[in-house]
């Protein structure tokens, strides 16, 4: 039985794949009907069916119930990936599918202070920037809300800015723009902070899969071991024993638990629609355990 469940799962899902691509093949088709005739603002309405369509795809499908651990996700998310869909007149479509599990909540760095150290120690050493500590402090105004005393003037300069999280990865990019003003480093610039951080609500629930973690993400919760090819290397994990197995101790193992867990099935899928001289971007994060998307951004 164990050697049979691949295979039926990559049947299950190459089948899922087929009937996906005739229902967007169908969406294009009446999608197409009005491009050629639409301004760009109706442009964007009218791609938002194909997001619909997916959205209602993704819940209805049976298919969906039989992804249940890493096995069964890689094989989903690889082959939604190759979804073909040929161009009808003019109008391409593509997919990207990944883990939407893979990065650190940035608007929790302010309940834990070892991770703090940790990313300090990270942007250090690493990335060699003149002074990690005032980032933090960034991010920490940035998300702790209103305060009587702040680490940092950003919101004398900036008094519009939140003050209870940090939205997106372009609110991010503001924060790093401010450290370049103040400080004269531009070495920040080469921190790969969309690879690093996700932008869920301080309330969330929302734990990082220790399967698709980033490698960056590994380097900053254990700088002194390539977890990443590691955990590669013994095909994944699913228990504590792995961890161990691989040179974790049970403390350091409790602390990354904080952040992670070992089945995260939620997925992110990007959709990009071309035609003539329009494109829209849309992206999504979908979670298979409770059938609802989240984190919609469109681009146009």
């Amino acid at each position: 039985m164990v050697q049979k469940k691949p295979a039926l799962a990559l049947l299950t899902t190459l089948f899922f794949v087929m009937v996906m691509s005739l229902l967007l093949t169908q969406s294009m088709k009446t999608l197409n009907k009005g491009v050629s005739h639409l301004e760009k603002t109706n442009f964007m309405l009218q791609s938002l069916i194909i997001q619909d369509d997916i959205l209602k795809f993704l819940k209805s499908s049976p298919y969906i119930k039989q992804i249940n651990d890493q096995v069964t996700l890689d094989m989903f998310i690889d082959t939604l990936s190759s979804v073909p869909l040929p161009p009808i007149d003019g109008l391409a479509v593509s997919f990207s599918a990944k883990s939407a599990a893979n990065g650190l909540n940035i608007n929790i760095i302010k309940d834990h202070k070892e991770l703090q150290s940790l990313l300090i120690h990270y942007l250090a050493t690493k990335y060699n920037l003149n002074d990690p500590q005032f980032l933090i402090d960034l991010i920490l105004d940035s998300t702790k809300g209103e305060q009587d005393y702040y680490k940092t003037n950003i919101f004398y300069d900036y008094p519009n800015f939140y003050r209870d999280h940090i939205e997106s990865n372009q609110h991010l990019k503001d924060l790093v723009g401010y450290y370049v003003a103040q400080r004269d480093d531009h070495t920040i610039l080469k921190v790969p902070f969309e690879d690093i951080f996700t932008y869920q609500d301080n309330n969330s629930s929302y734990k990082m899969d220790m399967n698709y973690m980033d490698e960056e993400v590994w380097s900053i919760l254990v700088p002194e071991k390539d977890m990443y090819n590691a955990i590669y290397d013994i095909g994944g994990v699913s228990k504590d024993d792995d961890l161990q197995s691989i040179g974790l101790t049970k403390e350091r193992i409790s602390f990354i638990k904080k952040f992670a867990t070992y089945n995260n099935l939620k997925i992110n899928i990007e959709v990009l629609l071309t035609k003539d001289d329009e494109e829209a971007i849309m992206s999504f994060d979908y979670d298979l355990n409770s059938s609802k998307g989240e984190n919609f951004e469109f681009y146009i």
